[in-house]
């Protein structure tokens, strides 16, 4: 065990911290990326409201856009007492999206008004007005979509796939406070997928979460940047994460099936043994845009669900998961029964 995972030890088998606080602590010692932010903070605790949430964060960064960042340059030539890279456009950019992600992980999904607020500060965001583009206009990357900070969720992307990296197995551990800050950041992220300002956001996301619990074999444990302490521990996680996806955004998803396509050649996505290797898989076969989301997929994914809900593994050799995890698949699969039709 690396110092590291003994300070996380110590962290996790801490009764004093509350949740959140744990989920701080761990961060910092990790180098997750993202941090706490007062403001957001302030916001979630009632103290302001979000349209006041949403200036106080988006206008330092307002100011420093238009000025293509020259603000940043001049303060760096004159010495000042701070860390300049922090004062550039692209890194305030990158620093609120991480914090507004790692708020998600430190709230657990099933506190959905809370999770919902944190959603109304992404749209309150996106509402505001779009700084003016500086001119001249810098060839930094960021300058390309001519001020569109807000209304195009600016750098949210590519911050979302960064701190994917923090999953556990790689950036993350596997003690309990880290798989539940991993799927509470999946809950938050399926719901601004369904019902953000910008609708499919993180769609591929959802894809990758079910991919990963019911198409992918687990990966060995020398495959992880921390090893797995066991299979079982993994399934759970993956399924849960799965589930929340269903849960949050399946119906989102679901919409975004090709139904003209679907009536014609949907027989050909059907799937009969639920053991078929990955890779023969129709959908991975023929990966034409409209087999994405076919309805043969979803039936596949409802199936294995159930079988997770009876009680079996979901590969030869596998344990039964604990009757939490069966009981959020057994939802799961329902939901799907729902999106298809079934009766």
């Amino acid at each position: 065990m690396t110092s590291e995972d003994e300070k996380v030890a110590a962290i996790v088998n801490d009764d004093t911290p509350d949740f959140g606080s744990k989920i701080d602590r761990i961060s910092e010692e990790t180098g997750w990326f993202g941090e706490g932010n007062a403001t957001i903070d302030a916001f979630l605790a009632g103290h302001i409201d979000a349209a006041m949430a949403a200036r106080t964060l988006t206008q330092p960064i307002d100011v420093m856009y238009s000025s293509g960042d020259r603000l940043a340059k001049q303060n760096q030539s004159e010495g000042q007492e701070v860390v300049p890279e922090l004062e550039w456009t692209e890194c305030q950019l990158w620093n609120l999206w991480y914090s507004i992600l790692h708020s998600a992980k430190r709230i657990p999904y099933t506190e959905e008004a809370r999770h919902g607020k944190l959603l109304d500060l992404v749209t309150a965001i996106h509402a505001c007005p779009d700084p003016p583009a500086p001119k001249p206009r810098p060839r930094d990357w960021i300058y390309r979509e001519d001020g569109k900070v807000w209304s195009a969720l600016l750098l949210l992307g590519p911050s979302g796939r960064e701190s994917w990296n923090d999953c556990p197995g790689c950036g993350a551990g596997w003690s309990v406070p880290e798989r539940c800050a991993w799927v509470n950041v999946n809950a938050w992220v399926a719901r601004l997928t369904a019902e953000g300002p910008i609708p499919g956001y993180f769609a591929v996301y959802g894809l990758w979460a079910l991919g990963a619990a019911f198409e992918s074999p687990l990966e060995l444990p020398e495959h992880t940047h921390r090893p797995r302490p066991s299979v079982k521990i993994e399934r759970e996680l993956l399924v849960e994460t799965a589930a929340v996806w269903v849960k949050f955004a399946g119906k989102y998803l679901y919409s975004l099936r090709d139904e003209e396509m679907e009536e014609k050649e949907g027989d050909k996505m059907q799937v009969s043994d639920l053991n078929t290797p990955e890779a023969q898989l129709p959908w991975r076969v023929n990966q034409a845009e409209w087999t994405t989301y076919c309805k043969g997929r979803w039936d596949f994914w409802k199936r294995r669900f159930k079988v997770v809900a009876r009680g079996e593994g979901l590969e030869d050799g596998e344990e039964a998961l604990s009757g939490e995890i069966r009981e959020l698949a057994a939802e799961a699969a329902q939901v799907i029964r729902g999106l298809l039709g079934i009766e």
